[in-house]
């Protein structure tokens, strides 16, 4: 299954992909709210998304997969 994993891959690729997920859930979920999330620790990160959005995490990357096959 898709899942969205920190990555190690080239630099040209990893900021690019980084620059569409963040735009995904400004347009989803607004920019006040994934502001939110910036100073969150990784290890709070999934729960406080959850919180902050009232998606669930698995929910999120559904969505994201499918929306990542429209573009």
């Amino acid at each position: 299954m898709f899942q969205l994993n920190e990555t190690y891959e080239d630099e040209r690729i990893y900021y690019a992909n980084a620059g569409v997920l963040i735009r995904y859930w400004v347009r989803n979920y607004g920019v006040k709210k994934i502001n939110r999330l910036f100073s969150v620790t990784r290890d709070k990160f999934k729960e406080t998304f959850e919180n902050i959005t009232g998606t669930s995490w698995d929910a999120m990357e559904r969505k994201y997969k499918n929306y990542l096959n429209t573009i």
